[in-house]
Formats: structure tokens, C-alpha cells, sequence
């Protein structure tokens, strides 16, 4: 009971000693006035303006951003420049890194990094320039200039870099071969920044022929989009080198050079099928061959007889020729065939029909000959036309053929 008794003795003894206190203090500063309030509340301005100058004071010495780092659109190969201007520097340091691997490029007036292509350059410590030389796909990305302040302030900027096209030859169709009449489908697949476009064109500047099935309705174009070519029942026409041109708007262009082959059966054609000539002339056999692969030719006699020896004495194996008969001998005339048997040719023997009337005879007289390349014409005799080179009625002969006869020369 005494301990219950002493414990409330001692609180009111503590609230009593509170109320003097506060009772006190109020006799000494007395603020029950409307003058006290606009006292405190004067001062209370004064400091907050005193505070507010100190504050406005410190953020103007500290440094600044002048103006947005520019972004920057370049080349490969090229060189690269972002600029951070930063006005009242001061005793602070500017550094640039790269954002996505937060690599540190340069410090103040340092290059840290060990890349040799990165360079910095400044005007009076204020435009911190960052230069990236022979830049690389590798080197698009974004780049971020900082200032140490304690709050630390950064920009950003990015490069963006274009690669001009490149064709991948691992992914694009090489030089092929198809049969007539089939179908065939070319490919080309580029890379580059901004990704390339790709057309194709015939490298003999014709148009391309474009079949839509199962119609086989045709048309022809200039060229066409796209990284697949697609030839339906190819021709032999169709035959050819082709470019795929790959282009983005960055130069230079890239083109791929591929031919397309055409399998068919050899087609010959004469252009006279009824040659006469005299006695001792040289004569020429001719007829054009179209047939891929190359195709083996020879001439040879009604009989069987291959055009290999014996009076055809010269035999040419160029491109645009088959055998030469030198000299037209009696034993000569006849029917002559290519070895498909599909083009005939008939040799006649011309006589003079008076003596004073001569042969009008071209001097270069007709060779056999086999041509490769390009189809002939079509043929427009028949079994029925006449000797291109007839004998008619012609000139008589220069003066030095006719002292010749009169010397008892014989006639050629």
C-alpha cells in the first residue's frame, strides 16, 4: 500500500512541475497575439527565401546538358561522330560508355578503351566528341555521356549502321540444267542493312518469259521481284544467263551471274537443199545445227559413206563447220546427208550449154559446213526449187580470160 501511495505521489508531482513549465514560458514569450502570428510568420518567409536563393545558387554552378545528342545514320566503313555538349563542367569529369555492354569508352580527356578505331576530341571542355572510324555492324547500338555530379547526370545517343548488300552464295542457286519442257526454280538470298531487295533480269537484256499453268498462259517482263525465279515448261528459247541483283540503297548493287541450260534434241536446217556446180569448183554444204548439249555432226553419202576422205579432202572440227570438199570431181555429185538424216542435200554437175557462153559462178563456190548456235530461218524450198547458183546466160569473160583462149589455154 505505501509503494501504491508514493508511486501516485510521484505523477502528480510530475504533471504539477509540467504545468509551472509551460505556464512560465508562456509568461516569457507571450503569442496569443494577431502581431506574434505575423512575426513568426515573417521570419518563417525570410528563412524559406534564404533557403530557396541557396538552393537556386548550387543548381546554377552545377553542370548541364546544352542540347540533345544527335542520332547518327552511317555507312559501313565509314566514320561515326555523336556530340554531348555540357555547359559549367567545372572540377567534373564527362565519360562516354556503351549502353548494351555498359563498356566505358573514354574518361574526361582519356580513351580507356582498347579499341583503336575510338577516338575523342573536345572545344573547350564543352562538346565532348566520341569517333568511331571504319564502323561496323557491331558498332550499332547506343551510347550514353555522363557527368560525376552527385545525382549523376547521362544523355544517350545512337548509330545506326547500313551495310551494303551481300550476295550468300552457300543459300543461292548455282549454274543448272533442265529438259525441255520441265520446270525450274532459281533462288538468291542476300543480307546487308536495311535488308536488300532482289530482282532478276536477263544478263542479254531480253525479256523474261513467265508461264502461269495449267492454261501455260505466257508473258513476258523486264523483270522480276523476289528471291525466287520460277520458269515453268521451259523452252529452249528460255535458255541464258540470268542475274539476281540484290540492292538496298547503300552502294554499291551486288549481282550473281547464273545460267540456265536447256537439254533438246538437235534441230538442222539447210538453206539449199539443191546446189550445182561445175567441174573443178570448190562447193560448199551448208546447214545450221541448234542442239544443247553440243551435238556430234558429220555429213555423209547416199550410201553410208562418211564425208571422212577420199576427194572431200579438207575436214573442219571448228564450231561453225563440217567437212570442205576442195574440188568438185565428177564422183561427187550426189545426195548428201547430216548424220540425224533430217537435212538432204542434192550435189549436181553444171554444164556449159554454148561456147561462147560462160557460167556466172560466185569465186568463193559453196563449202560444207555445219553451224552451231542460234535456230535458222525456216525453210521456204521445197523438193521442186531451182539451182540457187544456175548457169544462165552471163557476161563474157575479161579480156585476159579471152587472150588465154586464144592462146590455147584451157578454160576454168
Amino acid at each position: 500500500m505505501l509503494k501504491e501511495g508514493g508511486s501516485k505521489y510521484k505523477r502528480r508531482r510530475r504533471r504539477k512541475r509540467s504545468e509551472e513549465v509551460i505556464s512560465e514560458g508562456t509568461k516569457r514569450r507571450p503569442c496569443g497575439t494577431p502581431l506574434c502570428a505575423a512575426v513568426i510568420l515573417s521570419l518563417l518567409s525570410t528563412a524559406s527565401a534564404s533557403i530557396s536563393n541557396d538552393i537556386h545558387r548550387g543548381a546554377k554552378d552545377e553542370p548541364r546538358f546544352g542540347e540533345s545528342i544527335q542520332n547518327v545514320t552511317v555507312a559501313a566503313g565509314r566514320e561515326a561522330r555523336l556530340s554531348c555538349i555540357v555547359d559549367n563542367l567545372g572540377t567534373y569529369r564527362v565519360g562516354w560508355l556503351k549502353v548494351d555492354s555498359q563498356t566505358i569508352l573514354t574518361l574526361q580527356n582519356r580513351v580507356v578503351t582498347h579499341n583503336a578505331r575510338v577516338t575523342l576530341t573536345h572545344d573547350q571542355h564543352r562538346t565532348w566528341n566520341l569517333h568511331i572510324r571504319q564502323v561496323k555492324e557491331s558498332d550499332s547500338g547506343c551510347y550514353m555521356c555522363q557527368i560525376n555530379t552527385p545525382i549523376m547526370q547521362n544523355q544517350v545517343g545512337c548509330i545506326k549502321v547500313h551495310v551494303p548488300p551481300d550476295i550468300i552464295n552457300e543459300q543461292t542457286s548455282s549454274d543448272t540444267t533442265v529438259n525441255e519442257g520441265e520446270s525450274v526454280t532459281l533462288r538468291c538470298v542476300a543480307e546487308g542493312l536495311p535488308r536488300p531487295e532482289i530482282k532478276w533480269k536477263r544478263e542479254d537484256g531480253r525479256r523474261i518469259t513467265l508461264r502461269s499453268p495449267p492454261r501455260d498462259v505466257s508473258k513476258e517482263v523486264e523483270s522480276v521481284p523476289g528471291n525466287n525465279l520460277t520458269l515453268e515448261s521451259v523452252s529452249r528459247k528460255q535458255m541464258g544467263a540470268y542475274l539476281c541483283i540484290a540492292s538496298n540503297k547503300v552502294p554499291p548493287s551486288i549481282s550473281k551471274r547464273i545460267i540456265v541450260n536447256v537439254n533438246f534434241s538437235p534441230v538442222v536446217k539447210a538453206d539449199n537443199q539443191l546446189i550445182g556446180s561445175p567441174i573443178g569448183k570448190n562447193v560448199e554444204i551448208e546447214c545450221h545445227v541448234e542442239a544443247y548439249p553440243r551435238a556430234v555432226n558429220y555429213w555423209e553419202r547416199d550410201n553410208g559413206e562418211m564425208l571422212l576422205d577420199g576427194s572431200v579432202e579438207e575436214v573442219q572440227a571448228t564450231r561453225d563447220s563440217g567437212h570442205v570438199p576442195r574440188y568438185h570431181e565428177a564422183g561427187d555429185t550426189g545426195l548428201y546427208k547430216t548424220r540425224h538424216g533430217s537435212v538432204q542435200v542434192h550435189l549436181q554437175q553444171l554444164t556449159r550449154q554454148g561456147r561462147d557462153q560462160h557460167p556466172s559462178v560466185r569465186d568463193r563456190g559453196a563449202h560444207a559446213k555445219i553451224h552451231h548456235g542460234e535456230p535458222a530461218p525456216p525453210l521456204l524450198h521445197n523438193a521442186t526449187q531451182q539451182v540457187r547458183e544456175s548457169y544462165t546466160d552471163g557476161p563474157r569473160l575479161p579480156e585476159e580470160h579471152g587472150r588465154d583462149r586464144r592462146r590455147g589455154g584451157r578454160d576454168t
